[in-house]
Order: structure tokens, then sequence, then C-alpha cells
């Protein structure tokens, strides 16, 4: 409890001040006041110094030997706006008109305040906002729906509403070097925000990123701590027509691009600032509150989207557009009012909604399961030895439906035959994931890799040594590139540049052989061993340890993650080729492929 300073007595008779040691809490003030004689018309309590405002204390809740000092109790006591003072006991009291409050009624009562009569019906969860002191909104949080957010609602593709300052708000993540950005949208009106992340939530928000349409066209504009980048779409969106577009706009560095109606815009890098410091959440379909964004986020102010959407993905992660998936968020709808959201049925299956807020996929001939995810001729699983069953392609569906994607060591239409192999085979669909046992005793400053490959394709992922989680985590990357060699380093700050040997044209279906060497930020890299790279990747030396977290891939990445979204278009597709006598020290032997390593889709390559 704060401390209380300088209590006011109003007396009838004049009493002397209280005494100093009488001022620290209402107790002793009550205890002064009934050692008096006279007539007390109200006691107010200043809690604070100097301009601190006084309160005053109302309803007494028990007394002893207290007369009325007046016969008309209520002649002392002015009830305001419209109020009506009602003899208690000993004491009198205001009853309040509908509106006011306070001992006097005069002020005003907040319909969304916890002694307000009658009670706000914002259901639980809902936040009541006041409007007047007569009328409240209820803004409803995720999943709730109706006037006082009373109803359930199951959010599938999110509806966005600029009346309601609706906003969904998403667990952020590293987007600091680049931020890739594929949103799918169907506007009602041509202004509000698509997303929006920053340094601060605040009108001086440091750096930020905002996606937003303003009259109709599609703006991307991004501020790193120097200056406010803008891009704006060529043409409109037609608001209002039930139509949907596809968005993809983002940044690498400080040089950005956006891409609508299949028309790109894009900026040049230039001097200044490369690196986006965002820590808020990841907004989508507005911000709150949305006095926080910054001023140049927007063209002429914030405002909330008004329309639907149906799919984010930032920098190849999909944001989950659903009351479960979200952090927060309020007055979001669903699009349809139905469970049917987009691509919930796979392998162009037909959602159809079923009473209450499920739905069921209607699968075409070739596909089962509840969201027609199973080819038909998986469920008596054909596949051996732990192999996955996953749909054919187009050209192959009519054969079998699928195909079996084999395991490390096995091979055939149904993985039905184990192998040995030295010399790996990839194919385009397969990956090694090799793990080194023990990285926890290398030397981090210094690598020394090497390998022998051929290849059928004049581009592929042939080594990542590092997680691949995400863009930010360290790696050391070899590849092709136009049927020439490319070399990728990440020390933690993100990529340096990466290195492409132009002098050497690396034929199909020949072995040539690479090495790495590489002292904290000092790299030589030699091609069929000639010395075609000697390079200080950062002459600073900021960062001078390679943490690849003891993860090397060869030929790809695991089953369904795209070699081009996984390493940001440093390279286009996994290895068509070989890969033999593989090491990622000098002084050890080649990495065995049955010992410490998954994959799949990998056959036998050795030669006769």
């Amino acid at each position: 409890m704060p401390m209380l300073h300088s209590p006011l007595l109003l007396w009838r008779t004049r009493l002397s001040p209280l005494p100093r040691e009488l001022s620290l809490h209402p107790s002793a003030v009550l205890r002064h006041v009934r050692a008096r004689a006279g007539c007390v018309l109200g006691i107010w309590v200043r809690a604070g110094l100097g301009d601190a405002p006084s309160v005053r204390l109302s309803r007494p809740v028990a007394g002893r030997s207290v007369g009325q000092c007046l016969s008309d109790s209520c002649a002392l006591l002015n009830c305001h706006n419209g109020g009506t003072c009602v003899p208690l006991g000993a004491s009198v009291y205001c009853r309040c008109a509908r509106g006011w409050r306070g001992s006097e009624c005069a002020e005003r009562a907040c319909p969304c305040g916890a002694d307000h009569r009658p009670a706000h019906r914002c259901a639980a969860g809902a936040t009541c906002v006041p409007l007047h002191p007569h009328a409240y909104t209820c803004r409803c949080a995720l999943g709730q729906a109706g006037a006082h957010c009373d109803q359930a609602l199951q959010i599938s593709d999110p509806s966005f509403s600029t009346n309601q300052s609706s906003w969904m708000a998403f667990e952020p993540f590293n987007v600091r070097h680049h931020t890739h950005i594929r949103i799918q949208f169907m506007p009602r009106s041509g202004e509000g925000i698509l997303f929006y992340t920053a340094q601060h939530l605040a009108a001086r928000s440091g750096d930020f990123l905002s996606i937003s349409l303003s009259g109709g066209f599609v703006q991307l504009r991004f501020n790193l701590g120097d200056s406010t980048i803008c891009l704006a779409s060529t043409c409109p969106t037609d608001p209002g027509m039930d139509t949907w577009y596809t968005l993809e706009a983002g940044r690498v560095g400080n040089s950005g691009y956006l891409s609508l109606h299949g028309k790109n815009v894009t900026t040049r890098e230039r001097l200044g600032m490369r690196a986006l410091d965002a820590k808020t959440s990841f907004f989508v379909g507005g911000v709150s509150p949305l006095s926080a964004v910054s001023s140049s986020a927007t063209e002429y102010g914030p405002s909330a989207f008004d329309g639907c959407v149906r799919e984010v993905v930032v920098n190849g992660r999909r944001l989950t557009l659903t009351a479960n998936g979200a952090k927060g968020g309020a007055n979001v709808a669903d699009c349809d009012g139905t469970a049917c959201g987009h691509e919930v049925c796979k392998n162009n299956g037909r959602c159809r909604p079923r009473v209450g807020v499920d739905f069921e996929c209607v699968c075409g001939e070739h596909f089962t399961g509840a969201a027609c995810e199973t080819p038909v001729a998986c469920v008596h699983r054909p596949c051996k030895n732990g192999a996955a069953c996953m749909p054919a392609n187009t050209e192959n569906l009519n054969l079998l439906g699928y195909v079996c994607a084999c395991r490390l060591q096995f091979q055939g239409q149904h993985c039905e035959n184990k192998i040995t192999f030295q010399t790996a085979g990839f194919s385009g669909d397969g990956y090694i994931k090799h793990t080194d046992v023990r990285y926890d005793r290398r030397n981090l400053l210094i690598n020394e890799i090497s390998f022998n490959f051929t290849t059928e394709s004049k581009d592929g992922l042939l080594l990542w040594l590092g997680l691949a989680k995400d863009g930010y985590n360290d790696y050391l990357a070899v590849g092709l590139e136009g049927s020439h060699l490319k070399v990728a380093v990440n020390l933690g700050e993100g990529t340096s540049a990466p290195v492409v040997v132009t002098v050497t044209h690396l034929c199909k279906n020949e072995w040539h052989s690479v090495i790495v060497r590489r002292n904290q930020t000092l790299m030589w890299v030699y091609l069929d061993g000639d010395l075609v790279v000697a390079e200080d990747l950062d002459p600073h030396r900021r960062y001078k340890a390679l943490n690849y977290d003891a993860v090397c891939f060869l030929g790809g990445f695991e089953l369904g993650r795209d070699v081009s979204r996984v390493t940001f278009d440093l390279y286009s597709q996994r290895l068509y080729g070989k890969m033999r006598d593989v090491r990622l020290h000098p002084d050890e032997e080649a990495i065995d492929f049955a010992l410490f390593a998954e994959g799949y889709n990998v056959h036998g390559a050795d030669e006769l």
C-alpha cells in the first residue's frame, strides 16, 4: 500500500492539524477523528506528494457513537449529474445515474469497468472496449465470434476487417540478412497492412519491413537503419472482385524485389545498412495497436487489411493461419465461414464442409486418407525395409500410382534389395545425411574437406556442411552452377560472397576432385589438383569458427525440402551424379555410407 500524505479533513468546526505521526495510514486518521467533537462532512486522502490527486473516503464499514449533525442528513451532500442522496444509518451516499460514478457522481463511468452496472457481456478471453459512457464493443480473441464473442469459430482462411482493426501475430524468427515472403490474398479494399515486423513496436520503430496496399497497389517498404526503401507494384489489385492474388516480395541485404501479376519490380544493391534487426512479432492483416506502426511503413497512415489471406510463407516457413497457429490476434473471422481452408485437402481433393466446425475431403480415384494424402496403392504398404511410399508424378500415375523412396543401403522398385557401396549415386531425388561423431573434438577454426564426383547436370548441390535449418546456421557448401564449381561459406554473420570458379568448365560424366581448406577466414579451393581459389572471407576476422553441428549433407536435403529454398537460391537442385572418397578431415578414412548416416534414394554406383 502506498504511503499516504497530508490527509485533509473538512469539519463543521475548526480542528487543529493532524500530528505528523498520524499521517501515515488511514486507520491513524480515523482514530484521530474519533477523539474529536463536531461534524465531519468528508474525508479526502492524498496518495503521494505535490499534485497527486486526493480520494474521498465514501461509505463507512464500521463506527460507534456517531450521530447525525443536522436534521436533514443529505443537506451537506451534493450528488451531481442526476445522482440521488440516500441515507444509510448515520451516514449518506450518492446513488448515481447510469454512466456516472464516484462519491458525488462526478466521474464518468466506464461501461467496461468492473463496478459498472449492468456489467459488460463480453465473453471470457474477449476485451471490452468503451465507445462512450453508455456503449462498448467486444474485441474477440482468435477463435471467437459474435457481438459478445460468445460463439466458437474455426479459422482456416482468415478474414480481416478494417473497421474491426483485425490482426494476427506469429512467433518471429531470424530474417536479418534476407527476407522472402509469399502471400496469397483476396482484397475487399485497396488499403491496409498485409505483413509487418519491426525492431520496436512504436511509431519510431527503428528497422522495419512492411507490405501493404495503398490505392490498390501493393507496396513493400523497409528501413535497415538509414533510409526507407519503397517498391510498388506496376499494376493495381481489383478489390471486391473475389480475386485471389499471389504476391512474392522481399529483400537480400538492401536490395528489394516485388512480384505481382507476373511483373517484377526490383532495386539494386547500394551502399548503406544491409541487415534487418526485427524483434517484434510477425503481424498479418494489421498491427496492435496501429499507433505503434512506423510512420514510414505506409503511404497514408496505417490501417488494418480488409479481405482474406490464405497463405503466408516467410523464408520457406509457412505460417499456420489458424487460432492455434498464431500467438495472438483479434476480430479475425473466417473467409467462407467453413473449416475448408486453402490446401486442407491434398492432391486435388475437394473439401466439403460438415455440420459444425468440421470438414471432409472427397479424394480422387488415386488417393485416400483424411486429407487425400495417401496414394491408394500405398494402403497395402508395398514398400519394404522402412521405405517411404510416395505419390508418383503425373506420367507414372497410371502405372503404379506410387514410388518407393528407399532408405540408405536399399534399392529396387520396392526397396527389396540390400546393397553396400563406396560410390553413391544420386538421381535428383536423394540425399545422404552424415553425422560427425568426432565433432566435439574438432578444431572448428580449421577445415579440410575433399571428395570426388561426377555430374550429369550443369547444376546441383554436392556438399553442405552445417545444419541447414535456416539461412543463419554456419555452413560450408560446394555445388555446381552452370557447369562451374560454386563454393559458399557462412561463419555466423551472413554469407560471404559465393565464389564461382569460372576458369574451369566441368565436363559431364567425368570424375573431378575437390579439396576445400580453411584456416579461420582464409580459404583455398583445389579443383582437379589446381589451386583455383585463395581468398580471405573476412579480413576483419569477426567470425572465425565454423559451427556445423556435426551435420553434413551430400547430394541434397531431406525428402520434401527444396534445395533452392533451403539454400536461398545458392543452389537450384539436388545432385544428378556420383560421389565417393568423401573426407571431412584429411587424417581420416573416407565416410562409410553404412555408418552414422541416413538417407533416401541413393543407389550403389560402384564401377566394375
